[in-house]
């Protein structure tokens, strides 16, 4: 589970190669520690990476919670930060 000051102070995005509307928001780096689960899924496609402090709150809630967060949104206007 994330907790704030662990090894990385960022996140990173990746996107379904089959499901383009499906995100997922993890630590960064923390791709392999992701449940077996949710890392076979789907394939992964690298989006991009940011700062924790540039999260929307809700998101940063989940993955302080849970470690990750799955987002359902149409690619065109997702968007993870504030």
């Amino acid at each position: 589970m994330l907790e704030f000051g662990s090894t990385s102070s960022r996140y990173s995005i990746s996107r379904s190669v089959n499901e383009r509307d499906r995100h997922l928001i993890f630590e960064e780096g923390g791709f392999d520690e992701l449940p077996e689960s949710i890392r076979r899924q789907t394939p992964w496609q690298y989006l991009k990476s940011g700062q924790f402090k540039n999260l929307r709150p809700d998101y940063l809630k989940a993955l302080v919670d849970r470690g990750y967060i799955i987002v359902e949104q149409s690619a065109g206007v997702f968007s993870a930060e504030t």
